[in-house]
């Protein structure tokens, strides 16, 4: 079995929604280089974007008791970060071959749908940073301040979690995940 408690150090690649395109994240150091906020990271300009969790640097969600989630964005990022869940498969054959079934960057209705449970019972949300903000699970990045959320959540039986961003200013934005197993 895999030890989830383990550092899972590497942040998220974005993807563009509906056609995949990657965005690799940075580390602070080349973010420096060319922005104003040492953040590590992916730039990623105004449009929607989704970080897939599960697989080789995150915890896949159904196989964790509790999974964190941590995101933090450079002054100009405004928009709203949203988690989204899909129990149908990324691929066609339990092999993982035979081509795609829903992608991480799917955009047909049904596939992914968005989670915002109105009960708190095993949710934890909160955010920084003035003018950023979280109301249930839709975190709301202010474009005035520099800020972060952390988001855990128990009990997830989902097949496959992604976060998705819609941005309306951009900039940096960082996502990295933890998960534990047992109580």
């Amino acid at each position: 079995m895999t030890d989830y408690n383990q550092d899972n150090s590497g942040d998220l690649s974005a993807q563009t929604l509906t056609s995949g395109t990657p965005v690799p994240n940075q580390s602070a150091a080349l973010n420096n280089g060319q922005f104003s906020v040492n953040l590590a990271g992916c730039h990623l300009g105004i449009g929607t974007y989704v970080f897939a969790l599960g697989g080789n640097r995150a915890p896949v969600p159904a196989q964790t008791s509790v999974l964190s989630i941590g995101l933090q964005w450079q002054a100009a990022v405004a928009g709203t970060i949203t988690i989204e869940v899909c129990n149908f498969p990324g691929t066609l054959s339990a092999y993982r071959e035979g081509g795609v079934d829903v992608a991480d960057y799917d955009s047909a209705a049904g596939n992914w749908i968005q989670y915002n449970p109105t009960q708190s019972v095993g949710i934890y949300a909160n955010t920084s940073g003035t003018g950023n903000s979280v109301t249930a699970l839709t975190v709301t990045a202010g474009g005035t301040n520099q800020g972060g959320a952390i988001i855990n959540i128990t009990d997830l039986g989902f097949e496959r979690v992604r976060i998705k961003a819609v941005l309306s200013a951009g900039g940096i934005l960082r996502c990295n995940t933890h998960g534990k197993i047992g109580s």
